[in-house]
């Protein structure tokens, strides 16, 4: 029973952290003119909630199934090219 509310509150954090991580994203492309020491936070950030995503999915594999892998990706790929360049 434990583990199954583990799993449970699991799921629910990995669903607020890809919300996160893709408001982050979509912040870092807005500011793609701004203040780059303001982007470099929104990137810095971008990382840590896709460590925590990570993190999850090593320790409750049974999350990341093919529909949070595509959430991920969706994420990852957003706004690096033209920030990081």
């Amino acid at each position: 029973m434990e583990q199954d509310a583990d799993l449970a509150q699991a799921r629910v954090f990995l669903e607020l952290l890809t919300r996160q991580a893709r408001t982050l994203a979509r912040d870092i492309e807005f500011s793609y003119r701004g203040d780059p020491a303001a982007r470099h936070q929104l990137h810095s950030e971008l990382c840590v909630v896709r460590r925590y995503i990570e993190r999850l999915h090593r320790r409750f594999p049974e999350t990341a199934g093919p529909q949070g892998d595509r959430q991920l990706a969706a994420v990852q790929g957003v706004g690096l090219r033209r920030t990081l360049g």
